[in-house]
């Protein structure tokens, strides 16, 4: 880690789709970006020489860590990135975009091709969930 990475950032463990994974996700959000990608060196048990290791990525000014770390670990839902969209639109453009090649779970939750968890929800939804009137909403988005 260089002393100008960040402090705390998410780290997010794939078997070899670290960069493709995140060049996609940059590409969904305003003020997203890759800020570097480091290789495996000669000699690493793991990765072949010179192919990713790596991705230090920003999305929407949050920072993340991608790996190629091989099949020790796989994403689940037990963590997911939750969106906050402006409008329907937004809404339905990230869904679209997210949920190619994905599986759609519920109540605005999908897993994308990467195997990367999403909930993917209006602003409005998120104040009414923790509004005055959020037990009626929580029971008809829970079973």
């Amino acid at each position: 880690m260089t002393n100008d990475a960040p402090r705390v950032r998410t780290c997010l463990w794939f078997d070899r789709g670290a960069l493709p994974a995140a060049e996609f996700y940059c590409s969904l959000l305003a003020d997203s970006r890759i800020e570097r990608v480091d290789r495996y060196p000669e000699g690493h048990e793991i990765g072949e020489p010179g192919t990713v290791l790596s991705v230090d990525f920003t999305l929407a000014g949050t920072p993340y860590l991608a790996i190629n770390g091989g099949t020790h670990f796989t994403l689940d839902e037990a963590v997911s990135i939750l969106v906050a969209t402006e409008d329907q639109a937004e809404t339905d453009r990230l869904w679209g975009a997210l949920i190619d090649g994905g599986a759609e779970s519920r109540s605005g939750w999908l897993t994308d091709r990467f195997g990367l968890s999403w909930q993917i929800v209006p602003k409005r939804a998120l104040e009414l969930m923790r509004g005055p009137q959020s037990g009626p909403v929580w029971a008809a988005l829970l079973p």
